[in-house]
C-alpha cells in the first residue's frame, strides 16, 4: 500500500478513519477516498496558487514585505482567516488531548470545505484577474498565510508531503 499510495496517504487514512487503538478492516476504497478527497485537495490548492503567482508575476517580496493588514482585507480574505485559526486552535486542543482522530478530521475538513470549495472556488476571478495591486497583493497573502501554516498542522501525520509543499512555497 505504501508503493501504491505513499506513506502519508497511508497514514492520513489509518489516523483519520479510527482512533489507533481500535480495531480497524483495511478498506482499499476508503484509502483511494482519503486521497482523491483530501490529498488531491491539499496538492491542487497549493498548485492553484502557485500557478497564479508564476502567471501573475507574484514574487515573496509581495507576500511578505508590506502586508496588507488583516482588517483592510476583502471580508472573505477575513472569514478564511478567522476560519482557518478557530479550526487550528481545535485541531491543538485535540492533539494536546491525544485525540489525532478528530484533529486529523478538522483538518481535513477545512481543507475540503472551508479552503477549496468555498474560499478558492468563490475567488477564483480575483487570483485570475484581481481588480487592483492591492487586492491581488490581499488575496495572494491570505492564501499564502493559510497554506503555510495549514502544512505544518499537516506535518505530524503527513510529513513528507507537507514538508515538499512547505519547502518549495516558503
Amino acid at each position: 500500500m505504501m508503493d501504491k499510495y505513499g506513506s502519508d496517504i497511508l497514514r492520513w487514512y489509518l489516523i483519520s478513519s479510527s482512533p489507533p487503538w481500535r480495531p480497524k478492516m483495511f478498506n482499499e476504497t476508503d484509502l483511494l477516498e482519503v486521497r482523491n478527497k483530501f490529498f488531491d485537495t491539499l496538492i491542487n490548492t497549493y498548485r492553484f496558487f502557485v500557478l497564479y503567482c508564476n502567471l501573475l508575476g507574484v514574487t515573496m517580496d509581495e507576500l511578505l514585505l508590506n502586508k496588507t493588514a488583516v482588517m483592510q482585507r476583502q471580508e472573505i480574505d477575513r472569514w478564511i482567516i478567522s476560519s482557518f485559526e478557530k479550526n487550528k486552535m481545535l485541531y491543538i486542543d485535540l492533539m494536546d488531548n491525544y485525540q489525532v482522530t478528530k484533529a486529523a478530521r478538522v483538518i481535513s475538513d477545512f481543507v475540503i470545505d472551508d479552503l477549496s470549495n468555498w474560499y478558492i472556488r468563490r475567488n477564483r476571478k480575483r487570483f485570475r484577474n484581481p481588480e487592483s495591486a492591492e487586492d491581488k497583493r490581499a488575496a495572494y497573502q491570505t492564501l499564502y498565510e493559510v497554506l503555510s501554516e495549514l502544512l505544518k498542522l499537516v506535518s505530524p501525520v503527513a510529513p513528507f508531503l507537507s514538508d515538499l509543499l512547505y519547502r518549495n512555497l516558503t
